[in-house]
């Protein structure tokens, strides 16, 4: 489109920046405003927000899902799908305190679910950038050991590497 286009006219949403540099200035962009630094911590950035139905139009939502993973797998290359285990209001009370008036808890929960079922389908796509974990396995001493090691795994980190699941600080701290 650019070239059959913009290289005749000049229009205003296209512009010389060359789609690397883009990326690059994307990175530094999530680095800078997610990132958290010091020695050994790897950091990313999480969106609850991203549900069917609320910010993924619910009819096209494994699409429009797999589009933005896309934009993300470019952006940070492995992607961490973490989510609780049930889709419950009670369960993700934070997600459920952003939901606009008048929509039926009971239709988000299934929703909600059905953005599971979503991640479930592109982790099992996509193993080589796309993981699937619960919240839930992080705080549980019978599963966090093999949970790390196959996290570690996944990035192709060295499988010895100590791994702590504590809660990033707040930008207050």
């Amino acid at each position: 489109m650019y070239e059959s286009k913009a290289s005749k006219q000049k229009l205003p949403f296209f512009n010389e920046f060359h789609p690397e540099r883009v990326i690059i200035a994307s990175r530094a962009y999530y680095n800078t405003l997610y990132g958290h630094y010091g020695e050994g911590i790897v950091t990313g950035f999480k969106e609850i927000r991203y549900v069917c139905g609320l910010s993924l139009n619910e009819n096209e939502c494994a699409r429009e899902f797999s589009s933005f993973a896309s934009f993300l797998k470019r952006l940070c290359l492995d992607l961490l799908l973490l989510t609780r285990i049930s889709s419950s209001s009670h369960a993700n009370p934070q997600l459920f305190e952003g939901v606009p008036e008048g929509y039926q808890k009971s239709k988000v929960e299934r929703n909600l679910q059905k953005t599971f079922e979503v991640y479930d389908s592109y982790a099992d796509s996509h193993p080589e950038n796309a993981y699937r974990l619960h919240t839930e396995h992080m705080f549980d001493p019978q599963k966090n050991a093999t949970l790390a090691r196959n996290i570690l795994g996944f990035l192709q980190e060295e499988p010895t590497l100590p791994i702590a699941f504590t809660r990033m600080p707040g930008w207050s701290s």
